[in-house]
């Protein structure tokens, strides 16, 4: 960070300031030298749903052709005229049947599984902490008037009330960060996704003369062999988004909640688009986030199936889980020296279960 790297924080509205003074908010200036350390790893399980084997039965034909061209490249064996043909005619036979390989029952399942460890390691750091007044302009200026001067005292106030409520966010706008907080830190993080690809309907035109004459080895159109298409696909993407914490008070219904009020401009007036107003967050019942912080380890757990309860399952474990409550809105790189809870293991799984028992299953 150079000299000036500024943050603003604004000051929640059920928190009181004086008449006048337009709103109230935090600047926060960081400056200084700090190391990182970054440690990735990934895990990219895929699963290939095929009810009736169709597709699994064309890709066990073309891999075990493909394993032996490798195979002929590592031990420096000439591909002769015939391999040279078996390829081609393999090829050929994909082509020629593709409509019926993809069925419409084929369903693909991709699962990336990615981790990463941060070691942010200090040398000069500082985090500097100002409360100031917009003023009537309500806009962010450096001459806006410092909160200790323009209003003596009402930050105690403000502190009081955070901690009655147990606002982390204020407490750590309120509080000064002094040298001593500024320590190496380890923060971990991990992204767990799930993509499912479903084709219900595949089918290529194909003029199959073409294909044979390719076969054979005479000068073939390619683009000429493709006559049109009729594809129907479904893409479904799920991501886990992380962890957080919430107050559930308003009302306590089990779920999260969020207050939302119309936008207005500073003179009051409702902000409209197209006749329709403008809504933002007033309040909510999300307080915090939770950060990983050191892990002892990442194991990835490859897919395992079991013929007995009919079940593919498959995931992430985590071990000797270090992990702490960052308040909602402050960085991660100024909340430091977080308190945090010890957990012996988080283990994040996929459990598939089917119901046929003629599935055949092919391990790439």
């Amino acid at each position: 960070y150079g000299p000036g790297t500024k943050e603003y924080y604004f000051l929640p509205e059920d928190y009181d300031i004086p008449p006048g003074m337009g709103f109230a908010y935090c600047e926060v200036e960081k400056q200084g030298i700090y190391q990182y350390e970054l440690e990735i790893g990934a895990s990219i399980t895929l699963v290939i749903w095929d009810n009736d084997g169709s597709f699994i039965t064309a890709v066990t034909k073309l891999m075990g052709f493909f394993r032996r061209v490798t195979i002929n490249e590592m031990l420096g064996r000439p591909m002769n005229q015939d391999f040279i043909r078996e390829g081609v005619s393999l090829l050929t036979w994909f082509l020629i049947h593709i409509n019926d390989i993809f069925t419409g029952d084929e369903l693909f399942v991709l699962n990336p599984i990615t981790w990463q460890n941060l070691n942010i390691t200090p040398t000069t750091y500082d985090i500097s902490k100002t409360w100031k007044f917009s003023g009537p302009d309500y806009s962010i200026q450096p001459s806006d008037a410092l909160v200790d001067v323009a209003a003596p005292g009402i930050k105690s106030q403000w502190y009081n009330n955070a901690t009655e409520r147990g606002d982390n966010y204020m407490e750590w706008l309120l509080t000064d960060t002094i040298p001593g907080d500024i320590v190496s830190t380890i923060w971990t993080q991990f992204s767990f996704d799930l993509i499912q690809l479903w084709i219900k309907n595949f089918e290529i035109h194909i003029d199959v003369s073409e294909l044979l004459g390719f076969a054979q080895g005479t000068p073939v159109n390619i683009a000429a062999a493709f006559d049109g298409c009729d594809l129907e696909t479904y893409l479904f993407t799920h991501h886990l988004a992380g962890a957080f914490l919430y107050n559930d008070s308003m009302p306590k219904d089990g779920k999260l909640s969020v207050n939302y009020e119309p936008l207005r401009y500073p003179n009051g007036t409702t902000v409209a688009i197209d006749n329709s107003y403008v809504e933002v967050p007033k309040s909510s019942e999300l307080t915090h986030r939770l950060i990983l912080g050191e892990i002892g380890s990442f194991n990835f757990e490859k897919p395992v199936i079991n013929p007995s309860n009919k079940s593919i399952s498959w995931g992430l474990s985590l071990q000797d889980v270090n992990l702490s409550a960052v308040p909602v809105g402050i960085g991660l790189d100024s909340y430091l020296k977080a308190p945090e809870e010890h957990l012996d293991y988080i283990y994040l799984c996929l459990y598939v279960t089917y119901s046929s028992d003629n599935l055949k299953f092919l391990k790439l």
